[in-house]
């Protein structure tokens, strides 16, 4: 069972552009809920918070990745 997980690492499953975008959601959810869950003051507050703070990680990645694309283009 050792070897399957090891050739995950040595070859990777090849993923389109869209497709890596795509898995940044969760990966960026899963930050917000566990991050937000040792700020809040209320339980009941959490999934407002986590919301709050899982469309800001995803809008600021976005524009910084747009951002240095944009930068790449013009300086390419």
């Amino acid at each position: 069972m050792t070897d399957l997980f090891a050739t995950f690492l040595i070859d990777p499953i090849p993923l389109s552009g869209g497709l890596k975008a795509f898995l940044c959601l969760p990966l960026c959810l899963a930050i917000a809920i566990v991050y937000k869950s040792t700020r809040v003051n209320r339980l009941k507050d959490l999934p407002k918070e986590a919301a709050n703070l899982w469309i800001t990680i995803i809008v600021g990645m976005y524009a910084i990745g747009f951002g240095i694309w944009g930068i790449s283009q013009i300086l390419a």
